[in-house]
């Protein structure tokens, strides 16, 4: 589990190189998961943010529809109450 997070700066900082700005935003959005599973419960919320608006700025309807169902999933799984 230490280096899950290792991998996911990774793709990140990859996703960044190769300019594929809907990958690099999926992956913020797959850190603030991981994040909220260890209880950085802010970081968090403010990595699914910006994923978040990054879609609903492009008007990927799809992406943007995952992402919040994918974060109330994780936010009921972990038992985390966020004031949105």
């Amino acid at each position: 589990m230490d280096q899950t997070i290792k991998y996911i700066d990774t793709g990140i900082q990859l996703a960044t190189d190769i300019d594929n700005l809907s990958i690099k935003y999926l992956t913020y959005h797959r850190k603030s998961e991981y994040l909220l599973y260890n209880g950085d419960v802010e970081q968090a919320f403010n990595l699914h943010n910006k994923a978040l608006s990054f879609f609903e700025f492009i008007e990927d309807k799809s992406m943007y529809e995952d992402l919040k169902n994918d974060w109330l999933k994780a936010k009921e799984q972990f038992n985390i109450q966020i004031k949105e």
